[in-house]
């Protein structure tokens, strides 16, 4: 391999560019050069690397030229060097083991982190392998900002969802037990005696002498059964509804969590949250307000069941293999909010 070629020739993933545009810039020296000659899994690195380092040699000892530039270059790393340390090694027989722990105790070494730049699915461990080569290669590195801390999140209260199931629990009793007093009422004012004119004595056969008496107690029984089993048939259409409306509410309220779960998974304390924002003269609650960097963002959460699709502010739902427009429109919700 000629100079020329040896210069053509590619360095690590960490920064594939030509071995002589390195040494240009003074991203490469003669230790860089020596590790290549000794440990590069790339063969042709290995030879370019021994051949430049030749070259370097040569014109050192003629003095026909200068050292390779110092000029120095700062690398931006995509994990912090701690980091870096914290994340496991994917490779036996050391898998599972911190990689700052075995570059420590010598088990890994500068040839194992540049076959772990070469081969490792994971993109962490690619990150990790490069900053710990280019620190240990004393290198001019520039670390990602640390974590701000977790999003900052500030209540409201209560959601709108959950004060309206309250609501309906606290209707639902109300009801039942109305219905209760009055069958109670009922109940008493049935045996209580007095406010008719039957002997206290006076036994069953004795009312139901005539046909006019048994159609009667017929007629009164009938009454009686129709006003005890109507207002019982009717609770149960209402708690029905109301369980109904109660679950559509808590649905909502799930909704709403699941969305915060994620947001506290994905942002960092630049953001500030506001759940179950309510404003003033606002009709209801803004279920989520975020604030940071790109700006103001208001979320509206809806979890629907089923299939939901959108077209522009126009939402559709799927029912029997037919999109039909649907009765709620969070797109104006959302936008009415924001």
């Amino acid at each position: 391999m000629k100079i020329e070629e040896a210069k053509r020739v590619r360095w690590l993933r960490s920064n594939p560019r030509p071995l002589g545009e390195l040494l240009d810039e003074g991203f490469l020296g003669r230790e860089q050069l020596e590790w290549a000659s000794k440990w590069a899994y790339n063969p042709q690195l290995k030879e370019a690397a021994q051949i430049l380092l030749q070259e370097i040699q040569n014109t050192h000892q003629e003095g026909a030229i200068e050292s390779v530039p110092s000029t120095t270059r700062i690398f931006e790393l995509k994990i912090t060097l701690e980091q870096a340390r914290a994340i496991p090694w994917p490779f036996a027989p050391y898998k599972g083991q911190l990689i700052g722990t075995l570059l420590d105790s010598n088990k890994i070494v500068l040839k194992d982190l540049a076959y772990a730049i070469e081969n490792a699915r994971d993109q962490r461990v690619k990150h990790a392998a490069t900053a710990l080569v280019l620190a240990r290669l004393e290198q001019e590195v520039l670390e990602p900002p640390k974590p701000k801390g977790p999003v900052k999140i500030i209540s409201g209260g209560r959601s709108f969802a959950e004060r309206r199931q309250m609501q309906l629990n606290l209707l639902d009793g109300l009801i039942s037990g109305l219905l209760l007093g009055c069958l109670t009422t009922i109940a008493i004012m049935s045996i209580i005696p007095g406010g008719t004119n039957r002997q206290p004595h006076q036994s069953l056969s004795d009312l139901l002498n005539s046909p006019n008496s048994i159609l009667i107690f017929a007629l009164a029984l009938v009454i009686i059964i129709a006003i005890i089993t109507a207002p019982l048939y009717l609770l149960g259409l209402i708690e029905k509804r109301l369980d109904k409306l109660i679950a559509a509410y808590h649905r909502g309220q799930e909704g709403e969590e699941k969305v915060l779960r994620t947001i506290l998974q994905v942002l960092d304390g630049d953001w500030c949250i506001f759940h179950n924002l309510r404003l003033p003269g606002h009709r209801g609650d803004l279920d989520v307000v975020m604030i940071g960097p790109p700006g103001i963002w208001v979320l509206e959460v809806k979890n629907f069941a089923g299939w939901h699709r959108n077209i522009g502010e126009r939402w559709e739902y799927q029912s029997k293999g037919k999109w039909r427009p649907s009765s709620t429109n969070p797109s104006v919700q959302a936008i009415k909010n924001a």
